[in-house]
């Protein structure tokens, strides 16, 4: 028994950095908001890297967890009693952590988009205007002079 709870203490403290690394992720998100409300593209790319080095040690702990948790018996686990129904909680933390992070997400790729179809009309836009500017700079295609016969 003791072997099934120090597996369980294991994978309990692997979903507390989990859960860590995830808030982070979260908080990074929140900024992301308001850096794609200023249009600051910059600091999203950014954020987009600090958000990227949380997921890969969040993807590392998870493999982790992985081959722990297929050594264990899950039978054994949970007649382990109070570290199973712990760390049952803390997964469910985790994966609230991850809805909300997702929803955020979704939230950002809508805002992004939209930022995305406004740039592509004002740059349609210009493209109109410069093609009038255009027409009106060019030199007339003739150069001598025009004269105008009345008589039919």
């Amino acid at each position: 028994m003791a072997d099934i709870n120090t597996a369980l203490r294991e994978l309990s403290s692997l979903t507390d950095n989990k859960i860590r690394h995830l808030e982070e992720i979260l908080d990074i998100t929140h900024k992301q908001k308001e850096v794609i409300d200023r249009q600051e593209i910059d600091m999203l790319n950014k954020y987009i890297d600090e958000k990227q080095k949380h997921i890969d040690i969040i993807d590392s702990l998870d493999e982790k967890f992985e081959n722990i948790y297929k050594s264990i018996e899950l039978n054994e686990a949970i007649y382990a009693g109070e570290a199973y129904r712990e760390l049952r909680v803390k997964i469910q933390q985790a994966q609230d952590v991850m809805k909300s992070i997702f929803e955020q997400e979704k939230e950002n790729n809508r805002k992004a988009k939209q930022i995305m179809e406004d740039l592509k009309e004002k740059i349609r836009a210009i493209k109109i205007g410069q093609k009038g500017y255009q027409a009106y700079k060019s030199p007339s295609p003739i150069a001598d002079g025009i004269y105008i016969d009345k008589r039919r």
